[in-house]
C-alpha cells in the first residue's frame, strides 16, 4: 500500500473507489531492496505509555528534502461469521506517526474503521525520519502489524 502512488479517483492516501490505490510493483521492489520497511508483532508492553498517548518507533528512514514519501502502516483484523464473514472487529486502533529530523510530526494518519493507516508528504529537509505507531486502544494481547515506506525515487 505505500507503493500506490496513483489512486484511480484522484485521492493521494484513499478513495471510495480504489482504497489506498494500484500498487506500483517496481517500487514495492525498491522498498524491499532499500530496507524501508518493518513488521513484527506489537503487544501493551512495546508501547511508551498507555493508550491513548504511547508510541513505537517502528523505523526510521534518511530521506532526502523535496522527495515525495508515502507511508503506510498495516495490522491484522478479525473476521468472523464465515463464510461470508459479516463482521471484522479491530482489537486495536494505532495511529501513523512520521517526525521529521528536527522531531515534529510531519504527517499523521489516525481512523478507527479499517486496519490501516497512509499518510503522505513532501520531506522538508533532508535527515532521519521516524515512523512512529500511536496506540490509541489495544483491546488483544497482540497484532501483528507492517510498515514501509516509498519515495518518489521508487516510481
Amino acid at each position: 500500500m505505500a507503493t500506490a502512488w496513483n489512486n484511480i479517483e484522484g485521492s493521494a492516501t484513499l478513495s471510495s473507489m480504489d482504497g489506498a490505490g494500484c500498487i506500483d510493483a517496481n517500487a514495492a521492489w525498491r522498498v524491499v531492496d532499500a530496507g524501508r520497511y518493518a513488521f513484527g508483532t506489537l503487544t501493551p508492553a512495546s508501547f511508551s505509555a498507555p493508550p491513548p498517548n504511547g508510541e513505537f518507533t517502528a523505523r526510521t528512514v534518511s530521506i532526502q528534502a523535496g522527495k515525495k514519501v508515502r507511508v503506510c502502516l498495516s495490522w491484522d483484523s478479525n473476521p468472523s461469521g464465515g463464510p461470508a464473514y459479516t463482521t471484522n472487529p479491530l482489537n486495536a486502533d494505532l495511529d501513523l506517526r512520521v517526525y521529521g529530523p528536527s522531531g515534529s510530526i510531519v504527517a499523521s494518519s489516525s481512523s478507527g474503521i479499517q486496519p490501516f493507516e497512509v499518510v503522505r508528504f513532501v520531506a522538508s529537509t533532508t535527515g532521519n525520519y521516524q515512523v512512529r505507531i500511536r496506540n490509541f486502544a489495544f483491546a488483544g494481547a497482540s497484532e501483528f502489524y507492517g510498515v514501509a515506506v516509498s519515495t518518489s525515487d521508487d516510481i
